[in-house]
């Protein structure tokens, strides 16, 4: 078995106050080894107190980076936007000052709002007329009226009432308000 020095740390476990008592240093096969207050074994985070201080932090920071991106990915259309006009102005090497409309027209884009809107009808459309997998097209409601009557209306799909705001903003009642396809 060979020993790597530079992976091998030491670590004194305590609940005494006095910290700053040293302690002599350990040397193994002529390689001082290192002696650290915190250390990651088996994915746990261990410090000298064995508390779950430092296990916790290291795990929120390591679940809520992803999150926040995405938050900020989702929630920020500007900043979208912006990350998009930095690569077409670095892809085209335009000048900073075009402006953005000029930049997508020339690299044949539309805009990231217009995107996402004609997506949306893409989806939906392949949900109402079942060219979606089956679990999508049962959440969509019936097209057409409940009635016997020949309503102007007959051929617009119902909409659900939302009580929440946040809802309303989802992805059926959000196209349910803009039309059928």
């Amino acid at each position: 078995m060979t020993f790597n020095a530079q992976k091998t740390v030491y670590m004194i476990f305590t609940n005494k106050i006095d910290k700053t008592k040293r302690y002599p240093a350990i040397i193994f096969n002529g390689n001082v080894i290192e002696k650290v207050s915190n250390h990651m074994h088996l994915g746990i985070t261990l410090n000298e107190t064995l508390s779950w201080d430092n296990h916790i932090n290291q795990l929120i920071k390591r679940t809520t980076g992803p999150l926040v991106d995405c938050q900020l990915i989702c929630n920020k259309h500007d900043r979208l936007e912006s990350i998009q006009r930095k690569a077409i102005i670095a892809c085209t090497a335009a000048c900073a000052c075009t402006s953005h409309n000029k930049l997508l027209k020339d690299v044949g884009l539309e805009p990231l709002m217009l995107r996402r809107k004609c997506f949306r009808l893409f989806n939906f459309c392949k949900i109402v007329h079942d060219q979606a997998p089956q679990y999508l097209v049962t959440l969509c409601p019936s097209v057409g009226s409940t009635t016997t009557y020949n309503l102007r209306n007959a051929n617009n799909i119902s909409t659900i009432k939302n009580k929440l705001k946040e809802c309303s903003k989802s992805f059926f009642p959000k196209q349910w308000k803009t039309g059928t396809c």
